[in-house]
């Protein structure tokens, strides 16, 4: 019997707003993206580990409808936790995961590059594995908040086009 894990950063008062399901379906997709860290010669590209998951099996494995799996990928990537490339008609999008989060005190989230055999707490202390604890609550429980999404800076044509050199260059063969 195999297991998924949750990480304890998705009980951090920023994710309150994000629904169960979302953070069920990110557990699946980190448990997807160990299976292509073993295989990671061919699961990586310039950006990173990515996985593919169709929707329709997350459907399945879910039990929802995909209108319901679509909405939830939206989620994620609001959040921040995920990040998806669209490969063209009828194939499936690159999913890139997310599986080191910093939580900023300016309310959004930035990813850090993941590290492999260095698990760390929100604050940067080793992880204890017998630790049970769920970061507190804010203590303002009483005030409803509305929930803030993670909404990444808009690009300018000048971040577009430096992008397109840097892919230019890393695709031409290096000259000595």
């Amino acid at each position: 019997m195999a297991y998924a894990q949750l990480p304890k950063f998705l009980f951090h008062p920023q994710f309150k707003c994000l629904s169960n399901e979302a953070k069920l379906l990110y557990a699946l997709l980190l448990d997807r993206s160990t299976l292509s860290a073993k295989n990671s010669l061919y699961w990586t590209d310039r950006q990173g580990l990515f996985i593919y998951f169709k929707q329709s099996a997350i459907a399945a494995i879910l039990g929802r409808s995909l209108p319901t799996v679509r909405r939830l990928l939206i989620q994620l990537a609001d959040f921040g936790l995920i990040v998806r490339h669209r490969q063209g008609l009828t194939k499936p999008d690159k999913i890139y995961v997310n599986q080191e989060v910093d939580l900023l005190h300016s309310g959004q989230l930035e990813s850090k590059p993941s590290s492999k055999n260095q698990e760390s707490s929100l604050d940067g202390k080793p992880l204890d594995p017998n630790d049970t604890k769920v970061p507190n609550p804010e203590p303002d429980q009483n005030q409803a908040r509305p929930c803030q999404r993670y909404r990444p800076p808009k690009k300018t044509q000048l971040d577009y086009r430096v992008e397109k050199m840097v892919a230019e260059w890393l695709d031409e063969p290096a000259t000595t």
